[in-house]
């Protein structure tokens, strides 16, 4: 639902993050179209943005 009234709003992308070790989180971001970023914190805690592009914008 969340990528529908994304769309529906008119957002250009989803994103969503996610700790280290959530392995069936990841699975369900990855199979539903999400790329994964993996990313670094200041406190050392690691995980992955992940990012759904939803639409282009319009270049003029």
């Amino acid at each position: 639902q969340a990528i529908r009234r994304a769309r529906q709003l008119g957002c250009y992308q989803l994103a969503s993050y996610s700790s280290y070790g959530r392995d069936a989180n990841y699975h369900v971001k990855l199979s539903l179209g999400f790329a994964a970023q993996p990313e670094v914190h200041g406190d050392n805690e690691q995980g992955c943005y992940f990012l759904m592009p939803l639409r282009l914008p319009d270049v003029d």
